[in-house]
């Protein structure tokens, strides 16, 4: 209710188009909350978000392997340093 709420207060003449996609993405229903299925859609409308999501990531080149890629690296990463304690002595020690 509170994106529909929300989308009716913000975007009142585009709610019912945006409501409509859900329902067809989620099988009619706004909301599914079973594991691993609100996360997913099903039909012909999320087939064709999956094919467009696929060509943009490889025209973006999102796919392309680590080697592709050197910079993200993360064997690099060293976790900072815990913050030192407050001392009444402040910063002599």
């Amino acid at each position: 209710p509170l994106f529909r709420e929300w989308l009716q207060a913000h975007h009142p003449q585009r709610a019912e188009h945006v409501m409509s996609t859900l329902n067809q993405l989620r099988g009619g229903k706004d909301y599914d909350s079973q594991f691993g299925k609100r996360m997913r859609g099903e039909g012909v409308y999320a087939q064709l978000l999956a094919r467009r999501f696929g060509l943009a990531s490889k025209r973006l080149g999102f796919n392309a392997s680590r080697e592709q890629w050197p910079w993200l690296d993360c064997s690099r990463f060293v976790p900072p340093l815990p913050p030192k304690k407050a001392s009444p002595q402040g910063e002599l020690f």
